[in-house]
């Protein structure tokens, strides 16, 4: 009886093939685009989670900002009240858009449902901003997060993280980004 030899070739890819079908399934995670109705309606939003209103009252516009504007994150019935120092934070030029994108399909003891609301105060080519985000649990309606953003050397999005004390601090919307060339004033940012 003559054995029968596989060739190497052959053996390693049934190694490998039974090794790729063996690994747990991973999914990747993405934000979900969630369109926001001028009324301030979140669509889109589960059952389960929604209805979701994001709303600021009083906030005025660029030019003449209101001093005491309050914001409020309406989430299955709970309302987050945003104290009128991040209120401000909604104020941006009437031709730029509040965008909310969401995730609710991710292993929720690494970060829980959310909402993400991204308020741009100047955009560039592609989908680098400057301007704020603000993430909210979609179960309690919580404040999870600040973060400023801003385009930075050669063009890379860049972001800090901002306490709720940080953004109540006046100074913050009365500095310049360092090295910005044009001299435009953008909040968040000490003069260097």
């Amino acid at each position: 009886m003559t054995k029968y030899r596989f060739p190497r070739v052959a053996t390693l890819a049934i190694c490998a093939l039974v090794t790729v079908v063996d690994q747990p399934v991973v999914y990747a995670h993405q934000d979900r685009v969630l369109p926001l109705s001028p009324a301030g309606t979140v669509i889109g939003i589960p059952e389960e989670y929604g209805p979701v209103a994001v709303r600021v009252i009083g906030i005025g516009s660029v030019t003449e900002p209101k001093s005491d504007p309050e914001g409020v994150v309406r989430i299955h019935g709970t309302v987050a009240e945003l104290p009128g120092c991040a209120a401000r934070l909604f104020l941006h030029p009437p031709d730029l858009r509040i965008r909310t994108t969401g995730s609710w399909h991710h292993d929720f003891a690494i970060l829980p449902p959310y909402l993400n609301v991204i308020i741009p105060h100047r955009e560039y080519e592609g989908s680098a901003f400057d301007g704020y985000s603000l993430i909210f649990d979609l179960r309690s309606a919580a404040l999870l997060e600040i973060r400023k953003w801003w385009r930075g050397a050669h063009g890379v999005q860049e972001s800090a993280l901002l306490t709720l004390e940080r953004v109540c601090d006046e100074d913050l919307f009365q500095h310049q980004v360092p090295g910005d060339s044009e001299g435009t004033s953008r909040p968040g940012e000490p003069q260097g």
